[in-house]
């Protein structure tokens, strides 16, 4: 059944709608939206720690490594609900 976060009755999950410049539309689901959160908030992490190493900053090198290890979980976290959903609905 179709819920109010997007749901359908074919996919477990909810799905968000990405468009293009030209207006057309593809469902994502929302642990892949997850997961690409996951891999910016790493991306920022790096970042912000490499110019904390560059400035001698150590207040921006401990919240790169916090933005990181922060990105790590979430990616983390979506494999693993992937994984637990893949097998409810194997069995």
């Amino acid at each position: 059944m179709g819920g109010a976060r997007g749901e359908s009755k074919d996919s477990p999950g909810a799905s968000s709608v990405l468009s293009n410049p030209r207006g057309e539309g593809r469902k994502v689901s929302s642990a892949t939206l997850q997961k690409w959160e996951g891999r910016w908030e790493q991306l920022k992490g790096k970042v912000k720690r490499l110019w904390g190493d560059l400035t001698a900053n150590e207040l921006l090198q401990t919240e790169g490594e916090y933005e990181l290890r922060l990105g790590e979980c979430k990616v983390e976290r979506v494999k693993r609900l992937e994984e637990l959903e893949q097998r409810l609905w194997n069995d």
